[in-house]
Protein backbone atom coordinates (compact mmCIF):
# COMPACT_ATOMS: atom_id res chain seq x y z
CA UNK A 1 0.00 0.00 0.00
CA UNK A 2 1.47 3.35 -1.02
CA UNK A 3 0.01 6.77 -0.38
CA UNK A 4 1.32 10.30 -0.10
CA UNK A 5 0.52 12.83 2.60
CA UNK A 6 1.95 16.34 2.31
CA UNK A 7 1.77 18.07 5.68
CA UNK A 8 3.19 21.43 4.62
CA UNK A 9 4.62 22.03 8.11
CA UNK A 10 7.52 24.38 8.72
CA UNK A 11 10.23 23.44 11.17
CA UNK A 12 12.48 26.13 12.63
CA UNK A 13 16.16 25.61 13.28
CA UNK A 14 17.33 24.55 16.73
CA UNK A 15 18.16 27.58 18.88
CA UNK A 16 20.88 26.66 21.44
CA UNK A 17 20.37 29.86 23.50
CA UNK A 18 16.66 29.14 24.09
CA UNK A 19 17.55 25.53 24.89
CA UNK A 20 20.11 26.58 27.51
CA UNK A 21 17.80 29.19 29.10
CA UNK A 22 14.50 27.24 28.98
CA UNK A 23 15.69 23.61 28.88
CA UNK A 24 13.93 22.98 25.56
CA UNK A 25 13.28 24.58 22.19
CA UNK A 26 9.72 23.73 21.12
CA UNK A 27 10.14 25.52 17.77
CA UNK A 28 12.76 22.98 16.66
CA UNK A 29 10.50 19.94 17.00
CA UNK A 30 6.94 19.11 16.08
CA UNK A 31 4.43 16.33 16.30
CA UNK A 32 2.92 15.32 12.96
CA UNK A 33 -0.34 13.42 12.73
CA UNK A 34 -2.16 12.21 9.65
CA UNK A 35 -4.75 9.66 8.59
CA UNK A 36 -3.55 6.37 7.11
CA UNK A 37 -5.45 4.77 4.25
CA UNK A 38 -6.14 1.08 4.89
CA UNK A 39 -7.31 -0.95 1.86
CA UNK A 40 -10.48 -3.01 2.11
CA UNK A 41 -9.04 -6.27 0.78
CA UNK A 42 -6.56 -7.29 3.50
CA UNK A 43 -6.17 -11.09 3.72
CA UNK A 44 -7.26 -12.47 7.15
CA UNK A 45 -3.74 -13.74 7.93
CA UNK A 46 -2.36 -10.18 7.64
CA UNK A 47 -4.81 -8.49 10.03
CA UNK A 48 -2.36 -8.61 12.96
CA UNK A 49 0.71 -7.43 11.02
CA UNK A 50 1.93 -4.07 12.30
CA UNK A 51 2.22 -1.52 9.48
CA UNK A 52 5.56 -0.03 8.45
CA UNK A 53 5.85 3.51 7.11
CA UNK A 54 8.48 5.58 5.31
CA UNK A 55 8.93 9.15 6.51
CA UNK A 56 10.56 11.63 4.14
CA UNK A 57 11.43 15.23 5.00
CA UNK A 58 12.64 17.67 2.35
CA UNK A 59 14.67 20.57 3.57
CA UNK A 60 14.78 23.59 1.20
CA UNK A 61 18.18 23.86 -0.45
CA UNK A 62 19.37 20.71 1.29
CA UNK A 63 19.12 16.94 1.08
CA UNK A 64 16.06 14.77 1.56
CA UNK A 65 15.98 12.87 4.87
CA UNK A 66 14.30 9.44 4.81
CA UNK A 67 13.36 7.07 7.61
CA UNK A 68 12.46 3.80 5.86
CA UNK A 69 10.33 0.90 7.07
CA UNK A 70 9.59 2.39 10.49
CA UNK A 71 7.43 -0.18 12.31
CA UNK A 72 4.41 1.21 14.15
CA UNK A 73 4.54 -0.60 17.50
CA UNK A 74 1.71 1.29 19.18
CA UNK A 75 -1.13 -0.74 20.67
CA UNK A 76 -3.51 1.79 19.12
CA UNK A 77 -2.71 0.60 15.59
CA UNK A 78 -5.05 -2.34 15.05
CA UNK A 79 -6.77 -3.30 11.83
CA UNK A 80 -10.37 -4.36 12.34
CA UNK A 81 -11.69 -7.15 10.09
CA UNK A 82 -14.19 -5.90 7.51
CA UNK A 83 -15.67 -7.38 4.39
CA UNK A 84 -16.54 -5.58 1.16
CA UNK A 85 -18.39 -7.23 -1.71
CA UNK A 86 -20.93 -6.76 -4.49
CA UNK A 87 -24.41 -8.22 -4.17
CA UNK A 88 -26.73 -8.77 -7.13
CA UNK A 89 -30.46 -9.17 -6.46
CA UNK A 90 -32.13 -11.41 -9.07
CA UNK A 91 -35.42 -13.25 -9.54
CA UNK A 92 -36.02 -16.79 -8.25
CA UNK A 93 -34.27 -18.38 -11.25
CA UNK A 94 -31.23 -16.09 -10.88
CA UNK A 95 -31.50 -14.87 -14.47
CA UNK A 96 -33.07 -11.40 -14.34
CA UNK A 97 -31.74 -8.66 -12.05
CA UNK A 98 -34.35 -6.81 -10.02
CA UNK A 99 -34.24 -3.01 -10.09
CA UNK A 100 -35.68 -0.94 -7.23
CA UNK A 101 -35.48 -3.67 -4.58
CA UNK A 102 -34.83 -2.48 -1.04
CA UNK A 103 -32.11 -4.49 0.75
CA UNK A 104 -31.92 -4.16 4.56
CA UNK A 105 -28.90 -5.61 6.36
CA UNK A 106 -29.12 -5.70 10.18
CA UNK A 107 -26.40 -6.93 12.50
CA UNK A 108 -27.84 -9.50 14.91
CA UNK A 109 -25.62 -8.63 17.88
CA UNK A 110 -26.07 -4.84 17.62
CA UNK A 111 -29.50 -4.03 16.21
CA UNK A 112 -28.68 -0.34 15.74
CA UNK A 113 -26.09 -1.33 13.09
CA UNK A 114 -28.42 -1.34 10.08
CA UNK A 115 -27.88 -0.52 6.42
CA UNK A 116 -30.39 0.00 3.63
CA UNK A 117 -29.76 -0.08 -0.10
CA UNK A 118 -31.94 0.32 -3.20
CA UNK A 119 -30.82 -1.66 -6.24
CA UNK A 120 -30.23 0.17 -9.55
CA UNK A 121 -31.22 -1.12 -13.01
CA UNK A 122 -28.60 -3.90 -12.99
CA UNK A 123 -29.70 -5.08 -9.50
CA UNK A 124 -26.14 -4.80 -8.18
CA UNK A 125 -25.13 -2.98 -4.98
CA UNK A 126 -21.68 -2.52 -3.47
CA UNK A 127 -21.38 -3.18 0.25
CA UNK A 128 -18.27 -1.61 1.79
CA UNK A 129 -16.55 -2.36 5.09
CA UNK A 130 -19.10 -4.65 6.69
CA UNK A 131 -17.89 -5.76 10.13
CA UNK A 132 -17.43 -9.43 10.96
CA UNK A 133 -20.53 -10.93 12.56
CA UNK A 134 -23.93 -12.47 11.95
CA UNK A 135 -26.46 -10.48 9.91
CA UNK A 136 -30.07 -10.67 8.90
CA UNK A 137 -30.62 -9.75 5.23
CA UNK A 138 -34.09 -8.84 3.97
CA UNK A 139 -35.03 -7.99 0.41
CA UNK A 140 -38.27 -6.08 -0.22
Amino acid sequence: MVFWNNTGSKLEAFNPIIYILDGSDPASSMLLSFRIYVPEDIPPEELHVRPAIDIRARFPGWLEYTLESYRIESNNAEIQPYRSFNLTVTDHDGLSPIAGARVVISRLMHYYDRREYVTPEDGRIAIHRLEEGDYEVRVY
